[in-house]
């Protein structure tokens, strides 16, 4: 119900492990590859930073992962090679869903 969700978004965002290598990126145990991913947006005009790619999977096609220290414009170096970034345009849903740990 409303207090289950209300309850969870106010965690704190769990750790979330991930890489970004030449096959694509891995969120946790799952691997985007770039064919997959349509986009990805960065977060870096303040902290926390977050990345979000935009995956044409249908079950949570946007994932949102925090970068913690991690520099964003390392990252969008790197990503440029591979993909397009769009502005970054957080949901509510994914907000929700980024509580939520998807």
């Amino acid at each position: 119900g409303i207090g289950t969700v209300m309850a969870l978004a106010n965690r704190k965002p769990e750790l979330i492990h991930f890489v970004i290598s030449a096959q694509g990126i891995r969120i946790k145990n799952n691997l985007y590859p770039y064919g997959e991913i349509s986009s990805f947006s960065l977060k870096d005009d303040a902290e926390p930073y977050k990345l979000m790619i935009e995956s044409n999977r249908l079950i949570f096609p946007n994932l949102i992962v925090p970068l913690g220290d991690i520099d964003p414009d390392q990252i969008r170096d790197y990503l440029d090679n591979f993909l397009l970034e769009t502005p970054f345009e957080e949901s509510i849903l994914d907000k929700i869903s980024e509580q939520l740990g998807f």
